[in-house]
């Protein structure tokens, strides 16, 4: 199956304070994938579909409705 990679940067957590010009656009903090599925590309996004990381610091998993 036919996967292409693509990386880029997220103002998300711990970036959400900050301005455009003050974040380092080099240093990736989300990825995504795009994959060939019946004749057409379908992105998927497994990075923000997982869950979310509280001020604390905790990871909390999506659950299925």
């Amino acid at each position: 199956m036919p996967v292409k990679v693509f990386s880029g940067v997220v103002r998300g957590y711990g970036l959400q304070d900050k301005e455009w010009h003050e974040i380092d656009l080099n240093q990736s903090n989300l990825a995504w994938n795009e994959v060939y599925i019946n004749g057409r590309w379908v992105i998927q996004d497994p990075t923000w579909n997982a869950g979310y990381v509280t001020m604390d610091g905790e990871f909390v998993f999506f659950t299925k409705p």
